[in-house]
């Protein structure tokens, strides 16, 4: 999350990210991408490809990983009680279409 933080990545639009085949399969600890982190623990997935413009589509793949981020994610931003966050990250994950 503290990657997220630093290059303000665009959560809000999770389910469009695009990223070309280099970013999926390669990194460098000194420069990794956000993208390429979700991808690889699991939190995006391939929804599918473009071999015009050589480009993959992402998106999470299903609920308890929808829920799993964004409980995470609402944790790591905020200094809100936890359950709180919990009734929060329910109705965000219950609102949310995947």
């Amino acid at each position: 999350m503290e990657l997220i933080k630093r290059r303000n990545f665009p959560v809000i639009d999770i389910d469009n990210v695009v990223a070309a085949e280099s970013e999926l399969g390669s990194f460098t600890i000194e420069n990794l991408s956000v993208k390429t982190v979700l991808f690889q623990t699991g939190y995006l997935t391939i929804d599918y490809y473009d071999e015009e413009l050589e480009a993959y589509y992402l998106r999470i793949p299903n609920y308890e990983v929808r829920a799993s981020f964004f409980n995470y994610l609402l944790n790591s931003f905020t200094s809100v009680e936890p359950s709180f966050i919990n009734d929060i990250d329910s109705w965000v994950v219950k609102n949310i279409d995947i």
